[in-house]
């Protein structure tokens, strides 16, 4: 409800932190699809704070890797994979690929 509040107005800036923590996967999914549409639709600067990869790859948008509160690396999810700034980046960009 938070995140339907947020979009609505059509803000010029925005930021959301961790919106998909709290849902169950079925319902993470549906929402990581409405959101990028929505961002996208919006057309305004929008940070949104995860800690998940998938999210990330849902998003399709730029990321910075932050580390004790600095930021480590900027590129597109592809580019920080293909080369992890720092081990942090590394682990953290592997636990979307648990398989490896």
């Amino acid at each position: 409800m938070a995140l339907a509040r947020a979009l609505a107005p059509g803000p010029s800036l925005l930021l959301l932190d961790e919106p998909l923590a709290a849902l169950d996967a079925g319902t993470r999914r549906q929402v990581r699809g409405f959101l990028r549409e929505r961002l996208a639709s919006l057309g305004c600067l929008s940070l949104v704070v995860t800690h998940d990869p998938r999210d990330v790859a849902a998003l399709d948008a730029p990321v910075r890797v932050l580390e004790a509160g600095r930021v480590v690396q900027v590129g597109s999810l592809a580019e920080l994979r293909a080369a992890p700034a720092t081990p942090f980046v590394a682990e953290l960009l592997d636990s979307a690929h648990p398989e490896r």
